[in-house]
């Protein structure tokens, strides 16, 4: 009797904590890990004259949905001779593909339209270089400040926060 009711007891410990666990909880989760990367990241690449991304933005400018993202983050450059750009974006479940085609999209025609311009060359190839790193449905977009040497430092940090 004393080892059923220690089995009993210990079952249910293991339903309590599980429990735990809850969507509300994973959610809160997320949202501080897209905010403490997006943080990380735009301490070592800031924008000059920065703007915050806005839903306009990620809808108007990216060509992303509102429906498809549970949180984001992100700033953008003012400055057309500084392309830095710090995006992280939660997409929800299962939409992380959707996410990162769109700004596969936006870095594409960012490319034209840099390169249109031959004064901003070297925001050109800030962009042609930008990175778009994605795990699972979370998606990290960055284009280099012109005061960065170059991506090594923000590679290591992407490869450090996103494990």
């Amino acid at each position: 009797m004393k080892n059923f009711l220690k089995l009993l007891f210990v079952s249910f410990l293991l339903l309590a904590v599980s429990g735990c666990g809850n969507a509300a909880g994973e959610s809160s989760a997320r949202t501080r890990d897209v905010k403490s990367i997006y943080q990380s990241i735009s301490q070592i690449n800031k924008a000059a004259e920065a703007r915050e991304i806005d839903d306009f933005a990620i809808e108007n400018d990216f060509g992303l949905s509102l429906e498809d993202i549970e949180e984001y983050a992100g700033s953008i450059s003012n400055n057309m001779k500084d392309p830095a750009l710090t995006l992280i974006i939660q997409a929800k479940e299962g939409k992380g593909n959707t996410v990162r085609s769109a700004l596969e999209t936006y870095k594409q025609n960012q490319i034209v339209y840099f390169g249109n311009y031959p004064e901003f060359s070297e925001a050109l190839s800030r962009v042609k270089d930008g990175r778009i790193h994605q795990s699972g449905d979370l998606v990290i977009m960055v284009f280099s400040s012109t005061d960065l040497s170059d991506y090594g430092e923000i590679d290591r940090l992407i490869s450090e926060l996103v494990k």
